[in-house]
């Protein structure tokens, strides 16, 4: 897997109102993601470790989920796998964030996630694969369109 790129040729409309599940065990992280999201006008919500994820996407029904492959309780990779197997998320696009790419993109790939981005991120270049993975119809789930297979 390789992060996603390209120009961004502007933001749609129909994508603002959407809203995006992040996971992640840094406060750091999670307050910068969710400044670049809402600037961009995404609703956010916010977990912390994979379990919460798992809850609050199976309950609250966000239209693209990232997680934080390594945090605590619950790791990304797993709450991704119970995501991929319920039915009311199992076409959710999830985007892996993560610092270790390289010992798990196999397994990334193999879970079902449509893309990562690493850590430190270039907020644009997130906003751009965002964009690309909410395009489809609402129900679609693109794989790998944010980033093609090794």
């Amino acid at each position: 897997m390789s992060p996603g790129g390209g120009k961004h040729s502007g933001r749609g409309t129909s994508a603002r109102a959407r809203t995006i599940l992040v996971a992640d065990d840094s406060e750091g992280f999670l307050f910068i993601f969710r400044h670049v999201l809402r600037g961009a006008g995404y609703r956010v919500l916010l977990a912390r470790d994979g379990a919460e994820a798992v809850r609050v996407a199976l309950s609250r029904r966000p239209a693209l989920v990232v997680l934080d492959l390594r945090m605590p309780v619950l790791g990304g990779v797993e709450a991704a796998r119970q995501l991929r197997a319920d039915a009311r998320t199992e076409r959710t696009p999830l985007l892996a964030i993560t610092s270790t790419v390289g010992e798990l993109a196999e397994e990334m790939r193999s879970v079902g996630f449509d893309g990562y981005f690493p850590k430190p991120f270039d907020p644009e270049l997130l906003l751009e694969t965002i964009e690309r993975l909410l395009a489809p119809a609402a129900g679609e789930r693109r794989d790998g369109a944010a980033s093609p297979a090794p």
